[in-house]
């Protein structure tokens, strides 16, 4: 009798199926012995029978659990493994995130020093130039500056007053 397959072609083994075959070992030691122990009626061939049927469900039984009991440290061991390969494999997902995280942070850091000190050196290219502007043109940059203080002066008249209207 063929045990049972199961869907990746290995023997499935279940408790049931292995009772099953000593079940059946049980069986084909008492046809042996039916005729002989039917047909004589003497009692020490009977009880050598029975003695043998017992034996052989005895050893069927003992076989049974041993396939059982190697069957699920098999099955156990093959599951440690799978646990320790995911674990190790998540470990060394996690470990390269970080990884990439950390790199892409100190990256980060550096493009923003980057830029602040670009724009320290464009605010200080800008205040040269106005304080040489200033220098070689001083009535230019009054007159400027005068224009701009006369232009947000109306700005602020202006705003002020459309409150004034709205309330």
């Amino acid at each position: 009798m063929n045990p049972p397959q199961n869907l990746s072609g290995g023997t499935f083994t279940s408790a049931a199926f292995l009772l099953m075959m000593a079940r059946q070992a049980s069986i084909d030691v008492f046809y042996r012995k039916e005729s002989t122990m039917f047909s004589k009626h003497n009692p020490e061939q009977i009880k050598e029978t029975a003695h043998d049927l017992v034996d052989s469900a005895a050893k069927a039984t003992t076989r049974a659990i041993d396939k059982t009991v190697d069957s699920t440290v098999r099955l156990s061991e093959k599951a440690s493994d799978a646990y320790d390969s995911a674990s190790d494999k998540t470990r060394s997902a996690l470990d390269a995130m970080a990884d990439r995280g950390s790199q892409y942070l100190h990256q980060g850091a550096s493009k923003a020093q980057e830029y602040r000190d670009l724009a320290r050196e464009k605010a200080s290219q800008y205040r040269d130039q106005a304080e040489t502007y200033v220098q070689d043109k001083p009535l230019h940059a009054v007159a400027i500056a005068a224009g701009i203080g006369a232009v947000v002066a109306s700005l602020v008249l202006l705003a002020a007053g459309s409150r004034r209207r709205d309330d």
